[in-house]
């Protein structure tokens, strides 16, 4: 009688990939500088299904994008100034159980990353662990 039943649970699931978009210049004195980029409108969606998960938005620095739960490959279609890119992200995926009331979450460890290279020029990886921090994983610089 004194133990009360948590029905509810207050923990958001929002597991995703979190990109940053970036380009680099050299100054005057030959340093390299490297910078957020806005990307003036972007369309994502991903590959295998209808979701579309931005839609020509304005004015992007960073995304998040959810990866697959029940298989080890994610892909996403980007269309950004006329040009499309794939971007494929093998990991591996580790459920949490969390409580009753949550059940599991999933989270994910980048194993590897490749992009076909018509709209970005590198990948940098800054966090492989992806869970529920709204940390930085990758940046895409641009061309």
């Amino acid at each position: 009688a004194a133990c009360t039943k948590n029905t509810t649970c207050s923990i958001t699931n929002d597991i995703a990939l979190q990109i940053g978009f970036y380009s680099d210049s050299i100054d005057t004195l030959g340093n390299n500088i490297i910078f957020a980029k806005a990307i003036d409108s972007i369309t994502i969606q991903g590959v295998g299904n209808d979701s579309i998960l931005y839609d020509n938005t304005k004015s992007v620095k960073t995304i998040s994008l959810p990866l697959h739960n029940t298989q080890t490959t994610s892909q996403f279609a980007m269309t950004a100034n006329g040009l499309n890119d794939t971007l494929i992200i093998r990991h591996q995926n580790n459920d949490i159980f969390v409580s009753l009331e949550c059940g599991c979450f999933t989270y994910h460890t980048i194993d590897e990353l490749t992009e076909t290279a018509h709209l970005f020029d590198s990948i940098v990886y800054i966090d492989y662990e992806i869970g529920r921090t709204q940390t930085e994983n990758i940046r895409l610089y641009w061309h």
